[in-house]
């Protein structure tokens, strides 16, 4: 009887993470069609494409693998580690004072977008920042001074440090 149980325990164990591979591949063959209707790149177009009929593949094979260890194998290199990524969308959707009332009222509607505003200023600020400190390093580069990334207020920095002579 114990083995029993046992076998019976491993095969839903398979079902379950075959479903889960399902599903992920699923879920990547949706974002993939989503990115297709954002691009008119031809060579874009074909990527994605054949990225789908991999996918596609994929799903083939993943149902048919019969190894549980196997699928142990992929879920411990892919998932595992990562559960709480999802557990957070989950979190975020489910937020009554985000997700639900941002979609359901006008304000916040509007609180919502104003948000999105303030992000994307911010996101900006930062990768206009960033492309200053890769030209004060390559400029400190070129005229042979010395770079070193140093802490401040908790985010390495750049710092020029100037050669002393002798």
């Amino acid at each position: 009887m114990g083995h029993n149980t046992k076998t019976n325990k491993i095969d839903v164990q398979k079902e379950r993470l075959k479903t889960l591979f399902r599903s992920l591949i699923d879920t990547n063959i949706a974002i993939m069609r989503f990115q297709l209707t954002l691009t008119s790149d031809k060579n874009d177009i074909k990527g994605l494409k054949k990225f789908i009929k991999d996918s596609e593949k994929a799903l083939e094979i993943v149902t048919s693998i019969t190894h549980y260890e196997i699928l142990v194998s992929l879920y411990n290199t892919f998932i595992s580690g990562k559960e709480t990524y999802f557990a957070t969308l989950v979190k975020t959707i489910n937020n009554k004072n985000t997700i639900v009332k941002w979609d359901r009222t006008q304000k916040g509607f509007k609180l919502f977008q104003e948000l999105e505003n303030q992000a994307k200023a911010k996101s900006q600020e930062e990768y206009t920042k960033r492309l200053e400190q890769q030209e004060m390093i390559k400029k400190a580069k070129e005229q042979g001074k010395k770079v070193e990334m140093v802490y401040v207020d908790g985010k390495l920095q750049p710092r020029i440090v100037e050669e002393k002579s002798n």
